[in-house]
């Protein structure tokens, strides 16, 4: 089956200024906001922004702005993996992540634990599935070891604001002390998951999901042309679409030139359901980049972070915890997939949960990439 990815560039060489930052943080704070909004917001002109976005693109700086779909609306149980690999077999586990029809996120990581952190969008009740793929991986012995998190709640993302960076010093104007004392007071309700909403849809909605996780900022009128459907068509299957939470919001994705200065840190917290939520509360504050999962045990904070600061989180984090692993990650090999559509049975409103589809033909078509 195809499958699609956002694999993301070097850009190491591009000169930055406070204007392309605000160009970054107007589409930041509102991705799909009008060029006209976007230059309000960034303090410049139309035609300024244009040219800062046009090079911001050209030069890989600014990748893609991505609809978030929520998982749970369509069936589908977000799962995270930390999988211990030796290092001569990380590419082939990158493999078998490509050819596993459900695989969301892959990256490497040091650390706490070294080899592979994936996220999977598996189908309600299959982890026995899931966890038979991964042991088929232990079995060829590219994987020594791995852990299936179990997600108690939906997850918590946000868009960096870059209003605190200067780009000249490359530093960041946050205090983390400050930041730390917050979470004694705060509070907030974890989001149950959402009820499934996969029988309201057809095929051509799922399509249209894989095009705006493609490019969410792409025109109505280009998304029919796609589809080959009238532009009203398309505009009623998106508010049905956005009334029923099935995209919650949209990711700035973001080139590796801007992760120089925030590489990405990979917090895995053991603690109370109370530090569960104060963290994920505090993390309106972070003006980084960030991932947040309430486990069944804590949380996995995955953050684009400052060097400087990976130490000083962590122990922020294991004041509030009984424990907590640190990873780095590797930004240059992650990959992000697109939505995808394909495992989707059209006319049952179902996904595929076929032995064969979910664990034997991956396998099968792994090990002959392998040559094993």
């Amino acid at each position: 089956m195809p499958r699609r990815n956002g694999r993301v560039k070097a850009n190491s060489a591009v000169q930055f200024d406070r204007f392309d930052l605000l160009t970054l943080n107007s589409i930041c704070a509102e991705p799909l906001a009008s060029l006209q909004r976007l230059a309000e917001l960034a303090g410049i002109s139309v035609k300024s922004l244009k040219r800062r976005l046009v090079l911001l693109k050209d030069t890989s700086v600014l990748l893609r702005v991505a609809a978030r779909v929520n998982l749970s609306t369509v069936g589908l149980q977000l799962t995270p993996v930390l999988a211990s690999v030796p290092f001569n077999e990380i590419e082939s586990v990158e493999k078998a992540c490509d050819l596993h029809p459900y695989t969301r996120y892959r990256v490497r990581c040091i650390g706490s634990s070294n080899g592979l952190f994936m996220i999977f969008g598996i189908p309600r009740g299959t982890e026995f599935q899931l966890t038979e793929f991964l042991d088929g991986l232990k079995r060829l012995s590219i994987v020594d070891e791995f852990r299936i998190l179990r997600m108690v709640a939906e997850p918590v993302y946000k868009n960096p604001d870059f209003a605190s960076y200067d780009p000249v010093s490359e530093t960041w104007e946050f205090k983390i002390a400050k930041w730390t004392r917050g979470l004694s007071s705060h509070t907030a309700e974890l989001q149950q998951f959402s009820p499934s909403n996969l029988k309201e849809l057809d095929h051509r909605d799922l399509v249209l999901l894989r095009l705006l996780t493609e490019d969410a900022r792409k025109p109505q009128k280009v998304l029919a042309k796609e589809l080959h459907v009238p532009e009203y068509e398309i505009s009623r299957r998106l508010k049905f679409i956005l009334q029923k939470h099935i995209v919650s919001n949209y990711d700035v994705f973001l080139g590796r030139r801007l992760f120089r200065f925030a590489p990405g840190a990979l917090f895995e917290a053991v603690c109370s359901l109370d530090t569960t939520r104060a963290v994920a509360k505090g993390l309106e504050a972070l003006p980084f980049q960030a991932s947040f999962m309430p486990t069944a045990d804590g949380f996995l904070l995955y953050a684009g972070l400052p060097s400087p600061l990976f130490t000083e989180i962590g122990a922020s984090l294991l004041r509030h915890s009984e424990a907590v692993s640190v990873m780095w990650t590797d930004y240059d090999t992650s990959m992000h997939y697109y939505f995808d559509e394909a495992p989707h049975i059209e006319g049952r409103g179902e996904w595929e949960t076929n032995r064969r589809f979910a664990i034997d033909e991956p396998l099968s078509e792994l090990r002959r990439k392998l040559g094993r």
